[in-house]
């Protein structure tokens, strides 16, 4: 079933379902939610960081001295992972909730990184000037874009010629989902209850409910943007399988 499959589902699903949908996926719910619980302890602790980890080192190696804009950064924890590894790059994150970002600033401030700051940005408008980063990434955050379009030209936009942008996000082919979720699910199998709860159904709410692109979405979308040359695959990370990330390379 596609995205789209899924979603006109969900607007046949009762009224109270597709509240509570248009509620979870709001940015000022989003705001709410990371506001009144520690994003750390509940996402990344328990789940992000065993994803971080390898997708920080993938990148560290291959950018050195470069800037990197990080879209869709959260808390900045991938950036941070990065900090660890290379502090000659300069770093940027953006985000759309305030206190994601306010909290980003705050670690940054806490762990001493020079390198790294961070924005909040609108679903459809990046705040930078033209041709500013030589690289950009997204990790897990491209299917919840309100305008997916809008700002893959916003980051085309604010790369320099020849920059690269590369999208890391989970394989929402309808084959593997059972799969993908089963590991997800061994993630945070030592979790304290109400975390663990709170991860699987988050995630699979976005596999079953709102829905995460499968790869030949995720490429029609790139292919309606200003981004012409694309290398979009498969892979696995973490011990999780071959099909658990779709990773997408853009070059302007």
């Amino acid at each position: 079933m596609s995205r789209k499959s899924k979603q006109d589902k969900l607007k046949k699903s009762p009224l109270k379902k597709i509240i509570v949908s248009k509620l979870f996926l709001s940015p000022i719910s989003y705001s709410i939610f990371n506001s009144l619980f520690d994003y750390e302890k509940v996402f990344i602790k328990w789940f992000f960081y065993k994803l971080y980890n390898p997708i920080a080192g993938e990148i560290s190696n291959r950018i050195q001295g470069a800037s990197l804009i990080d879209v869709g950064c959260g808390e900045g924890f991938l950036l941070f992972e990065i900090c660890k590894r290379n502090k000659e790059i300069q770093l940027t994150g953006v985000d759309i909730s305030r206190s994601m970002i306010k909290k980003a600033r705050k670690r940054a401030k806490k762990l001493g990184y020079k390198n790294v700051s961070f924005f909040v940005n609108k679903p459809d408008k990046i705040p930078f000037e033209d041709n500013i980063f030589s690289h950009a990434v997204s990790t897990f955050s491209f299917h919840l874009w309100s305008e997916p379009v809008l700002m893959l030209n916003e980051i085309y936009r604010v790369l320099k010629s020849n920059g690269e942008f590369v999208i890391y996000d989970f394989n929402g082919d309808d084959k593997y989902e059972e799969e993908n979720l089963s590991y997800i699910e061994s993630c945070v199998k030592q979790a304290p209850l109400f975390i663990k709860r709170i991860v699987i159904e988050d995630a699979r709410w976005d596999y079953t409910m709102f829905g995460i692109y499968d790869i030949d979405e995720v490429e029609e979308i790139i292919k309606k943007s200003l981004f012409k040359t694309v290398d979009i695959r498969v892979k696995g990370i973490c011990g999780s399988g071959d099909n658990f990330l779709i990773e997408a390379r853009l070059r302007k």
